[in-house]
């Protein structure tokens, strides 16, 4: 076959069919591998949540465990109630030992102030320390102003009949009696005071007989009770002896409740 007469035939029955892969062609894929980075958007927000938990349950914790105002009662066993910002119970402490039982039999924590004080009522009248039918309590609040008067008006709104009180006002687990610094003020029913105890009378004016300090170490009493025996001494002028500051020492709470209401 002539090679003109071939070329033709080629032409006319061979084709080559060349795939054009120019548009699966990705340079990329021949350049150095590049990691990418997936943002845990639920790990976070988790991490986050909790957070937040953990500071709502400290806030929590802070508010309802941690003490801010202090109640003593005391007829003759005696208490220390510690009360959160919102007056509910968080610690009962007795101030002496005839009061040891009292936590446990009753089971105060977490109650509101006026449960508890009918609780610790009861106990007072059942234990038989009623005078006459009558509960004499003396009461020492301890708490920054604003909370003075709810405190002290709980007390009053759900007073017994039979219960006669004698409310102070003041820090009593840090008296320093001999100081110029006031120790305590006695309390009305309407949330006011009675009278401010001078600076120069925190400690009894024995006019006859041993000096103050001398008398008190011989006698176990709490600085509440010696603080209202105090007021009582400085104020009414039959009182001016030794021998009359030693009579209020050794009197029960009634019968310096009869004093304090003259």
């Amino acid at each position: 076959m002539k090679f003109k007469e071939f070329k033709a035939d080629l032409k006319e029955n061979v084709k080559f069919n060349i795939v054009n892969n120019s548009d699966d062609f990705n340079v990329r894929s021949y350049l150095p591998f590049e990691r990418k980075t997936t943002r845990n958007y639920f790990r976070y927000a988790v991490v986050s949540l909790a957070l937040l938990f953990l500071v709502g349950m400290g806030g929590f914790m802070y508010l309802n465990l941690n003490p801010v105002s202090y109640l003593e009662m005391e007829v003759n066993p005696g208490l220390e109630i510690e009360l959160n910002r919102f007056n509910r119970v968080v610690g009962v402490t007795a101030t002496n030992d005839d009061a040891s039982s009292i936590e446990t039999d009753l089971n105060l924590k977490y109650k509101s102030l006026d449960d508890a004080l009918g609780l610790i009522y009861d106990y007072y009248i059942e234990e038989g320390l009623t005078v006459e039918d009558n509960l004499y309590v003396l009461y020492g609040i301890d708490a920054e102003m604003n909370n003075l008067e709810k405190i002290n008006k709980v007390i009053n709104d759900n007073l017994p009949v039979n219960v006669k009180p004698i409310v102070l006002v003041g820090n009593f687990n840090d008296i320093n009696f001999s100081s110029s610094v006031e120790t305590a003020s006695p309390m009305t029913p309407d949330g006011s005071f009675d009278y401010n105890v001078g600076q120069d009378e925190q400690i009894p004016n024995i006019e006859q007989g041993r000096s103050y300090e001398e008398i008190i170490v011989e006698y176990e009493i709490s600085d509440l009770r010696l603080s209202l025996v105090i007021m009582i001494f400085n104020e009414m002028d039959e009182f001016t002896t030794e021998a009359d500051f030693i009579s209020l020492l050794e009197m029960n709470i009634s019968e310096l409740y009869e004093l304090y209401e003259k």
